[in-house]
């Protein structure tokens, strides 16, 4: 496969589609894993792989973010569209497990010792 017959872009698509498929790996694991499923067509050079993995590193903005509120509205004929339903579902669903990963632990209370028998 000539050079030219891959658009650029589309070995990040490849190493994010490999990554939520197979969950978290090294730069090894995600060059295989594209070379199979590529049925051995595709060749990733580690020279190649490696920059377009730091370019997806994620890092935290040097600044707060304020919370906010998320509110769905939608017109009461798409209450029962399983198409509705479903997108409505997935939002609820990603911003709460986004809400999860970004709050802080609760605070535990301490453990009291109690004594036992006298």
């Amino acid at each position: 496969m000539a050079k030219s017959d891959v658009w650029q872009g589309t070995l990040s698509l490849m190493v994010l589609k490999t990554l939520e498929t197979m969950g978290p790996l090294h730069g090894y694991g995600i060059a295989r894993r594209i070379e199979q499923t590529s049925g051995d067509v595709l060749s990733i050079n580690y020279g190649t792989l490696y920059p377009a993995l730091l370019k997806l590193a994620v890092a935290l903005p040097p600044f707060d973010i304020p919370g906010f509120e998320l509110k769905l509205h939608w017109h009461r004929r798409f209450d029962n569209e399983p198409r509705s339903r479903w997108f409505r579902d997935l939002l609820v669903q990603v911003f709460q497990e986004d809400r999860r990963s970004t709050m802080p632990p609760e605070p535990r209370g301490e453990r009291k010792r109690t004594k036992t028998g006298t």
